[in-house]
C-alpha cells in the first residue's frame, strides 16, 4: 500500500509537470489547447503508474495478460476524458475569480481527485480483483446399475434411496 500511495504522488507530479511545461512552453493556457494538454500529461501519468505500479506494486500478483492491459487501457480512457472535461469546463469559471495559470491548476487537482475515485474504484473492481477459483466437489460414482443416479459426497445407499423417492 506505501508503494501505491508514494506511486500515485509520483504520477500527479508528473501529469502536473507535463502539464505545466506544455504551457509555459507555448503560452497557452485556456481555451480548447487545454484538451490536448491535460491528455498528453494524464497520459504521462498513466505510462508512469502502469511501469511502476506493474514493477513495484504487484509485482507478486502475476502478470494478468493481454486483457488486463486491455482493461488497464479502458479504465484509464475514461479516466483521461473524465479527467480532461473537468480541467476545460472548471478553468473559465475559475478563471474568473482567479489568474487562468492559477485556475488551470485548480482545476487540475479537481480533476485529479475525480478521475483518481474513478481509477480506484475500477481498478479495485475489475483490473486487479481477486479471481475466485471454482471450487470443484469430490464426486462419488454411482453403483454401475444406477449409472445416472447423483450421489452426494458422503451419502449411504440408503440416502440415495431415499433421495430418488423424494424426486
Amino acid at each position: 500500500m506505501i508503494f501505491f500511495a508514494a506511486i500515485g504522488v509520483m504520477n500527479t507530479a508528473v501529469d502536473f509537470l507535463v502539464l505545466n511545461l506544455l504551457i509555459l512552453l507555448t503560452h497557452h493556457d485556456q481555451g480548447l489547447w487545454l484538451l490536448p494538454f491535460d491528455g498528453v500529461a494524464f497520459l504521462a501519468g498513466v505510462l508512469n503508474s502502469y511501469v511502476l505500479n506493474g514493477r513495484f506494486t504487484f509485482r507478486h500478483s502475476g502478470s494478468g495478460g493481454s486483457y488486463r492491459f486491455l482493461r488497464f487501457v479502458a479504465v484509464n480512457g475514461v479516466g483521461l476524458v473524465m479527467n480532461s472535461l473537468v480541467v476545460w469546463a472548471l478553468s473559465p469559471l475559475l478563471g474568473a475569480i482567479i489568474s487562468p495559470f492559477g485556475a488551470m491548476n485548480v482545476s487540475k487537482a479537481l480533476a485529479t481527485l475525480v478521475s483518481l475515485c474513478w481509477n480506484y474504484f475500477a481498478m479495485k473492481h475489475w483490473i486487479f480483483r481477486s479471481e475466485q477459483t471454482v471450487k470443484t466437489v469430490p464426486c462419488v460414482l454411482p453403483p454401475e446399475d444406477n449409472a445416472n443416479s447423483v450421489v452426494p459426497v458422503g451419502a449411504s445407499l440408503g440416502m440415495e434411496r431415499e433421495m430418488e423417492s423424494a424426486v
